[in-house]
C-alpha cells in the first residue's frame, strides 16, 4: 500500500555550517540540519560509558528523538497499516512489510550529505529512504504508535555477519519480543530483511547473522552492553535487573530489622 502524504525532497542537502535546535529536529524540520548522531558522541566521550560493566541510563534524553512516540503522524500511518483488533505479532508483520515495501535503503551521504547522520522517523518518511538505523527507528516508532508495548521492543547497535568471505560490519536493527512464545526476534530493515510472518522468524539468540551488540535502547532506557552480549542472551538483562532489585530490597530489610 502506497501512501503519499509526505513530500519528497530527495535533492535536498543540509548546509554544513548551519545550526538546528533539538526542538526543530523533534518537530521534523530538517531545513539546515547538522550531522546528528548524539549516541555515537555519547559513547565516545562519556566517562560512564567507559565503565567495564553494563550501565543502564533511565530516561535517556534523546530516546524520544529517535523513537517518536506519541506522534500523531506516525499514529495515523500505523492505523492505516494495521487493524484495531490485530494481535501484536500481526501488527509487527504488517508494519515491517510496509516499511520494506515503501522505504528504500539509501546511505546517509546520498540523503543528507554526511557520512553518518541518525535520522528521526519523520526525516525518513519525508525522504522515503534511509540506512540501517533510520529504518530501525522508523519500525520501532511505528510499532509503538500502533500500540505494541514498549517493553517488547528494542533497537540494537552492534556487529553483524557480512556474508561468506566478507568482513563483519556495524549495524542497527530492531527486535521484538514475540507474544506467541516470548522469544526476541529480529525485524531488520536492511541487512537481513525478511518479509515473513512473525511466527516464522528465528529467535535472535540463535541467529548467527547477528554477532554482538554495543548498546540497545528502548523508549525509556539506553543500555551500554560493551562487555556483555545481549544478542546471545537477550533476557540476561532482565534477570540482572530483577537480581539487583532483590539484593537492594534485601539490604533495606536488613537495615530495618
Amino acid at each position: 500500500m502506497e501512501i503519499d502524504f509526505l513530500p519528497q525532497q530527495s535533492s535536498y542537502r543540509p548546509q554544513k555550517n548551519s545550526s538546528l535546535s533539538l526542538f526543530n529536529v523533534i518537530a521534523g524540520d530538517f531545513e539546515g540540519a547538522r550531522p546528528l548522531n548524539p549516541l555515537k558522541v555519547y559513547l565516545e566521550n562519556s566517562q560512564k560509558a567507559k565503565y567495564p560493566e553494563e550501565e543502564v541510563y533511565p530516561l535517556y534524553p534523546l530516546n524520544h528523538l529517535y523513537l517518536q512516540y506519541p506522534d500523531q503522524q506516525l499514529r495515523d500511518l500505523a492505523a492505516s497499516i494495521v487493524a484495531p483488533g490485530d494481535p501484536n505479532d500481526e501488527k509487527v508483520r504488517k508494519i515491517v512489510s510496509w516499511v520494506l515495501r515503501n522505504i528504500r535503503y539509501n546511505e546517509d551521504i546520498a540523503n543528507y550529505g554526511y557520512e553518518e547522520f541518525w535520522a528521526p522517523p519523520g526525516f525518513t518518511l519525508r525522504k522515503r529512504s534511509g540506512d540501517c538505523e533510520d529504518g530501525a527507528f522508523l519500525i520501532h516508532s511505528l510499532l509503538l504508535n500502533a500500540g505494541v508495548p514498549s517493553e517488547r521492543l528494542r533497537t540494537y547497535g552492534g556487529e553483524v555477519k557480512s556474508g561468506d568471505g566478507a568482513q563483519n560490519g556495524g549495524h542497527g536493527w530492531t527486535v521484538y519480543r514475540r507474544e506467541s512464545d516470548n522469544e526476541w526476534v529480529v525485524i531488520d530493515f536492511s541487512y537481513f530483511p525478511e518479509d515473513i510472518p512473525t511466527w516464522a522468524r528465528e529467535a535472535m539468540k540463535t541467529d548467527r547473522n547477528y554477532i554482538d551488540d554495543y548498546f540497545f535502547m528502548t523508549l525509556n532506557e539506553f543500555v551500554v552492553t560493551r562487555h556483555v552480549n545481549r544478542v546471545r542472551d537477550p533476557d540476561g538483562y532482565d534477570r540482572m535487573a530483577r537480581a539487583k532489585q532483590t539484593v537492594f530490597t534485601g539490604m533495606l530489610v536488613n537495615q530495618m530489622i
